[in-house]
């Protein structure tokens, strides 16, 4: 009941003249992203842009998460595009977003180079970015490649987790 109470809300307000705001919008676009209605989200996110509200980082994260999670990743990776083209910087959640969508649709490459991407934009990986590509790499049977990203965790100030130990131990394991 909250939802449609919510929606009804945002109704009103346009009945008053009033235009919501970055805050508002993104809220909105989170509880629609949560409940499988991405669609509405992303229509959304076009009226935002049709009242001169500028979208931040987070909205865009939102969308893009809940695009990727609806198996949307073209879309998912434009919005990327339009992050950029609106001046705005993807942070770490956006490219681990991506990355881990990828990754899950064995789209390896794609996802490497969008590791690169991020390093070229200034963005540093955290230890769920590294962990995101460690496992995929791993999963793809890429393991040299999966340790010298461990490696590279400690060349840039980053302690490894257990998640970062659970997948090389998993994936051992699971060869004998």
């Amino acid at each position: 009941m909250a939802f449609e109470e919510a929606m009804s809300l945002l109704e009103e307000m346009y009945d008053n003249g009033l235009n919501p705001n970055v805050v508002t919008y993104g809220t909105l676009m989170n509880l629609l992203c949560k409940r499988n209605k991405v669609e509405e989200a992303v229509t959304l996110h076009q009226k935002m842009g049709k009242i001169g509200c500028q979208p931040s980082v987070v909205t865009y994260n939102t969308l893009i998460d809940g695009l990727c999670k609806d198996g949307r990743i073209k879309e998912a990776r434009a919005l990327l595009g339009e992050v950029y083209h609106n001046g705005l910087n993807p942070n770490v959640v956006t490219y681990s977003t991506l990355m881990n969508t990828l990754f899950q649709r064995n789209m390896v490459e794609e996802s490497l180079a969008l590791h690169k991407e991020m390093g070229k934009r200034g963005c540093q990986p955290d230890v769920v970015t590294y962990n995101t590509l460690i496992n995929g790499l791993y999963d793809g049977g890429r393991i040299e490649e999966a340790v010298s990203l461990m490696g590279d965790m400690y060349h840039n100030g980053l302690k490894p987790d257990v998640v970062t130990y659970d997948t090389p131990i998993n994936v051992l394991c699971k060869r004998n």
